[in-house]
């Protein structure tokens, strides 16, 4: 009798420690979630409507942001001529073609141990653009 007793305390405790890790693997993933929604809308927001200059930080509820340039990636093989603001038929008095720039987008809740970040291509904002 005292063994079956002790064998259903020993599987008590594993069944309740087995619901308590997976209340906080649910917790975690609905942060996790929130944060790809916050990530997902800041790489949707148009080029004139990014904060810039970057870096630039933010906070949203208990999700933190930060938009950072990367200088570790090398700039990607433009396939024809530049893009110039005014199009094919840019006269020379035309500002100089738009580059893009590589941005580093990460999100990161708690204690700022737990992120996720992507690293995209984004053309700057031209003069007067993305400016208060």
């Amino acid at each position: 009798m005292l063994v079956a007793i002790v064998i259903m305390g020993v599987s008590i405790a594993l069944i309740y420690r087995s619901l308590g890790d997976g209340a906080s693997k649910a917790a975690d993933l609905l942060q996790r979630h929130k944060a790809t929604l916050l990530l997902e809308g800041l790489l949707q927001t148009p080029p004139d409507r990014l904060p810039y200059p970057v870096p630039q930080q933010g906070a949203s509820g208990d999700l933190a942001w930060r938009i950072e340039p990367v200088t570790d990636v090398p700039q990607p093989q433009l396939l024809g001529p530049d893009v110039a603001p005014g199009g094919a038929g840019a006269t020379a008095a035309a500002p100089p073609p738009v580059r893009p720039q590589a941005l580093r987008y990460t999100v990161w809740w708690g204690d700022g141990r737990r992120q996720i970040s992507v690293v995209t291509w984004r053309l700057a904002p031209t003069a007067g653009q993305g400016t208060p």
